[in-house]
């Protein structure tokens, strides 16, 4: 998918592609973390990294420093892109952390 943005005064072309069922869930890997033994997902990180692995060609570097200097108005209008292509509900952020084996 191809979305022209106002890039400093320029019109520029970004191209957005879908994510692989991989490519997605390397980005759910890299935005874990291990808080009192209990996984816990950062969705800002994890937002970051899908938007930027699903950017295929834009006027910016492709990074996430790079990507967090945008402006924000570009930056939503590319996430919600990103979102609709792929159709991200989500779901896989349901039984991340295994239920508790105490009793209770």
């Amino acid at each position: 998918m191809e979305i022209e943005i106002d890039w400093k005064g320029k019109m520029e072309k970004v191209v957005i592609e879908p994510l692989s069922w991989g490519e997605n869930n390397d980005c759910i890997r890299k935005s874990v973390n291990i808080v009192n033994g209990m996984r816990e997902i950062d969705i800002v990180t994890q937002n970051e990294y899908k938007l930027l692995k699903s950017i295929k060609k834009a006027p910016f570097k492709l990074n996430l420093e790079e990507l967090r200097k945008i402006p924000v108005n570009i930056g939503e209008m590319l996430f919600n892109k990103m979102m609709e292509i792929n159709n991200i509900t989500g779901d896989n952020l349901k039984n991340l952390n295994p239920p508790s084996t105490q009793e209770e």
